[in-house]
């Protein structure tokens, strides 16, 4: 079965109008990395997903339309439609959207800074002044630890003191002719 000259004007339209919608979705993607920071990987993620979609779609369109035939003009109306969405409505569909989320932050910065800090910081100083005896006692509890501990040593009993006393001894021995060539 043959396909006329009008069918494929009417397939050229058909993938420019999915080339179209397909450079709106990735638009879609644009805009959410603009308005949350995405890392690295995530970008990635979203580019294989989004060639992923492409595919699909692309196939579809030509198993839908053309049987499955792989027709190349389908593919040009896809890129046809993709670059002048871009270069019109996807222009203006970038620029208000930079808009919109520039106001978003605009406005969730200033909740941010005149109501939610405040009430963050007094929530911190109200905390602070409940916990101050549990610090206090916390300190107390540390320092009596470490002196029970200091206590627990009995220094003379110690291999490594007794060893390092043993050297002090040897070094203030004034008998000791290794120690004579060294201060001369």
């Amino acid at each position: 079965m043959g396909i006329y000259l009008a069918d494929q004007t009417l397939v050229f339209f058909q993938g420019m109008l999915v080339g179209a919608v397909l450079a709106l979705l990735f638009d879609a993607f644009r805009i959410s990395r603009i308005a949350l920071p995405t890392p690295v990987w995530a970008v990635f993620v979203e580019d294989v997903v989004f060639f992923l979609v492409c595919a699909v779609v692309t196939f579809s369109l030509m198993l839908s339309v053309l049987d499955g035939q792989v027709r190349f003009f389908v593919l040009v109306g896809q890129g046809l439609g993709a670059a002048l969405y871009s270069l019109t409505l996807g222009q203006l569909v970038m620029a208000v959207s930079k808009t919109i989320i520039s106001i978003i932050k605009r406005i969730l910065w200033f909740l941010f800074r005149w109501i939610l800090l405040p009430v963050w910081k007094l929530f911190y100083h109200i905390v602070a002044f409940c916990l101050r005896p549990f610090y206090f006692i916390a300190g107390f509890a540390k320092k009596t630890m470490q002196r029970w501990k200091f206590r627990l040593k009995i220094r003379r009993l110690l291999v490594y003191n007794h060893f390092k006393d043993c050297l002090r001894a040897k070094r203030r021995n004034p008998e000791d002719p290794a120690e004579d060539e060294t201060e001369g």
